[in-house]
């Protein structure tokens, strides 16, 4: 089946009687036994689905949900619940809407399991159906507002770019992500960075700067994503070799060229 699934169960028994079942079925899957455990692992490899327990020591299944859908918007996730751990219905209402795709109520049998994870699979081949025509770059965006990453997220849904996306708030941030020793599959695809201009802590051109520098990262792509429509702004973003600037007031203008951009360039080997 190809579908790589992390399972996440600080307990020991859940966690390997889960993984064995969908191995059983031909999926492949990587355990870890809390959420700190489980970031580690989405930072090295691409994975299509995530199942974690909900209440966990250290990091719980809520707290890592909430980080995946914040670094991982297209990685689905199915929360397990009960087991002698007591989450509400309603909790679990509300919870479904903000970070988890689907829910398992433990115990669970080896046809719900299957069941389950075959239903929410499907939702991720629907869309994959529609980008058969997309090179294989990921993005990394770098934006700290949150309400420009929703329209970024629906922006890259009307031009049916469904490409694997890291979310972070800053330039700092970036440069962990970027200078990970180990990144996986995100190391052995091309990279796209989306970048606000306009950010706390290391501002977009002081990002651009230092990546410029860098003799690893130096001819990464960029495009500038930023309310600033300052021509010095431009000449300095232009300066540093980005590949467009894109004006957030015509965001959707920019993203479209973007998906123009995704079907005609070659990805570097």
């Amino acid at each position: 089946m190809n579908e790589n699934i992390l399972v996440t169960d600080d307990n020991k028994s859940v966690r390997n009687i889960v993984s064995d079942i969908l191995t059983s079925y031909d999926y492949t899957t990587v355990k870890s036994a809390n959420g700190k455990e489980a970031l580690v692992e989405l930072h090295k490899q691409h994975f299509s689905l995530l199942i974690t327990d909900i209440l966990m020591p250290e990091m719980d299944g809520i707290e890592l949900s909430f980080k995946v859908r914040k670094m991982y918007p297209n990685l689905k996730t199915i929360g397990m619940t009960g087991g002698g751990k007591t989450v509400s219905k309603s909790s679990t209402t509300d919870l479904s809407k903000s970070c988890f795709t689907s829910f398992l109520s433990k115990p669970f049998s080896e046809e719900e399991l299957i069941i389950g994870v075959e239903q929410v699979l499907n939702i991720s081949e629907l869309e994959n159906k529609k980008v058969t025509n997309k090179k294989e770059f990921h993005f990394l965006i770098i934006e700290d507002d949150q309400v420009d990453r929703e329209a970024i997220k629906r922006s890259f849904k009307k031009e049916n770019i469904f490409n694997p996306t890291i979310y972070v708030e800053n330039g700092l941030e970036a440069f962990d992500y970027l200078n990970a020793v180990d990144m996986g599959y995100y190391s052995e695809n091309p990279l796209i960075i989306l970048l606000d201009l306009d950010l706390p802590k290391m501002n977009g051109l002081e990002f651009l700067t230092l990546l410029r520098k860098d003799p690893n990262l130096k001819k990464t792509i960029v495009f500038v994503m930023t309310t600033s429509d300052d021509e010095q702004d431009k000449f300095k973003a232009y300066n540093l070799n980005i590949a467009g600037y894109i004006l957030k007031g015509k965001l959707h203008q920019g993203i479209t060229y973007l998906s123009t951009f995704l079907n005609t360039i070659e990805p570097p080997i």
